[in-house]
C-alpha cells in the first residue's frame, strides 16, 4: 500500500469521526464538494495543515485518537503519543500496563485473522498497522506516567 492510500484512509477515519462528508465541511467551512474528494480513495487531493488539525480536533473527542496525525508519524517511523496525565495512585500505572498489554492481544487477534487464508491484504495490513500503533501509544503513555510519578524529578 502507498503512503498516499495509507494517508487517504486516515482522512476518511477523521472525516468519519466528523460525521462524514457534510460534517467534515462544517468543520472546516469547505464545501462538499471538497471534503469527497479528500475522502474518495481515487482522488488525491488532502486537507491542508489547518484542515487536518481541524478534523483531528474533532476525532480526539470522539474517538480519542487523530488518525492522520498518527498516519503522517508513521510514514515517517514515529508515533503519536498524547502527554499522559500525572498518576494518582499506582494503581493507575497497573490499569495502564493491563492497557499495553490487552494491546498486545489485539495485536495477535488481528494477525492471526489476517492470516488464517494464508494471504496478507491491503486491509488486514492496515488493521495490524493500527493494532501496533495503539500497542506502541499505550506502552508511550506508560512510560511517561513512570517518568512523572518518579519523586525525584
Amino acid at each position: 500500500m502507498s503512503a498516499l492510500a495509507r494517508l487517504k484512509r486516515a482522512v476518511r477515519a477523521a472525516i468519519s469521526a466528523n460525521g462524514g462528508i457534510d460534517g467534515a465541511g462544517a468543520t472546516c467551512g469547505k464545501a462538499r464538494q471538497t471534503t469527497g474528494g479528500w475522502n474518495n480513495l481515487n482522488d488525491a487531493s488532502l486537507p491542508t495543515v489547518g484542515d487536518a488539525l481541524a478534523l483531528d480536533e474533532v476525532a480526539i473527542c470522539a474517538t480519542g485518537r487523530a488518525p492522520m496525525l498518527c498516519a503522517m508519524a508513521a510514514e515517517l517511523g514515529h508515533v503519536v503519543v498524547p502527554i499522559p496525565q500525572a498518576v494518582g495512585s499506582h494503581d493507575q500505572l497497573v490499569m495502564q500496563l493491563a492497557e499495553a498489554t490487552g494491546e498486545f492481544g489485539d495485536i495477535a487477534t488481528a494477525l492471526t485473522v489476517a492470516l488464517a487464508d494464508g494471504k496478507l491484504d491491503t486491509g488486514e495490513e492496515a488493521a495490524i498497522l493500527l493494532q501496533i500503533d495503539e500497542a506502541q501509544e499505550a506502552l508511550a503513555r506508560l512510560r511517561g506516567m513512570v517518568v512523572s510519578a518518579t519523586e525525584e524529578r
